[in-house]
Formats: C-alpha cells, sequence, structure tokens
C-alpha cells in the first residue's frame, strides 16, 4: 500500500498527541538510521517495533538500531516490558529477537496465523546485556565496520 505524503505528516501530527505511544528516532554517526517505537503502552508495557532506513540495512546494523532502542526504552520511559509479534517465516526476524533475547511467550490470546509473540523483561534486558559476550561483540564489531563508535 503506498502511503502518501499528507497521510504520513496526519500520522506524524498524531503522534504528538498520543500518551500511548512512544517514537524515538534513532542516528549512527550522525546519518539517520531509524525508528525504535512503543505502541499501546499500559501497565509498564509497550509493543515494540521498528523501521530501518535502506542503508542501516545494507551495513548490516538493524541489530545495532532495535538495541539502541530498546535500551533506550528500559531506561528512559519506565517500561518494564517489551513485547511484540513475529512471523514464523521470518527467520531473519527471529535471528534478530532471538539476539536481543526477545523470547516466545505462550499467550492466552488468540494472535494471527502465522505469528507468535515475544517479550522481554527490563531485568531481563539488564542480564542479557550484562553478561551477553557474543552480543555485546557483534554489536562492537559492526560500529567499527561502519565507522559509528
Amino acid at each position: 500500500m503506498v502511503i502518501t505524503a499528507d497521510d504520513h505528516r496526519r500520522f506524524m501530527r498524531g503522534l504528538k498527541d498520543n500518551p500511548r505511544a512512544i517514537y524515538v528516532r534513532i542516528a549512527r554517526a550522525g546519518c539517520f538510521a531509524g525508528v525504535y517505537s512503543l505502541n499501546d503502552l499500559a501497565d509498564g508495557s509497550g509493543l515494540g517495533g521498528f523501521w530501518v532506513t535502506a542503508q542501516t540495512r545494507e551495513r548490516f546494523l538493524p541489530l545495532n538500531v532495535v538495541f539502541q532502542g530498546m535500551d533506550y526504552m528500559f531506561r528512559a520511559s519506565g517500561v518494564e516490558r517489551i513485547y511484540g509479534f513475529q512471523k514464523l517465516d521470518n527467520l531473519s526476524a527471529m535471528r534478530l529477537n532471538g539476539l536481543l533475547g526477545l523470547s516466545v511467550k505462550e499467550s492466552s490470546t488468540a494472535g494471527a496465523e502465522g505469528m507468535q509473540q515475544i517479550e522481554i523483561t527490563k531485568q531481563q534486558w539488564q542480564q542479557k546485556t550484562a553478561q551477553d559476550a557474543k552480543l555485546l561483540k557483534l554489536m562492537n564489531r559492526m560500529e567499527t565496520l561502519n565507522g559509528t563508535t
């Protein structure tokens, strides 16, 4: 579906007045790299999502953008849990979510067919980012390769 410029402007104006959403602009080396968002904020939880630029994808930096977005949300927004949904046939998204510590949640709410709910708590995030040498090494390697450190 094509999104017109007017539709996009209306969407952006609507974000200012939405107390149940937070959108964060992520930059790497001074360049716009993407957006990390939380929607449906309620009871210390939010539905996480992200969008990255084509240049970010080409430079293998989506992991870094999502990492920075999640880290900011847990540190600055007061959120205690981030959840989302992933398609069972989207292997790259499943790998990215697994690297970041999001785990499959058995949900009593029926989701769309071919989708599964994932989540991570603030405590799990803090443990993951303090102890996962593989994740941190990969993050640093991508930053170094792209000159963004």
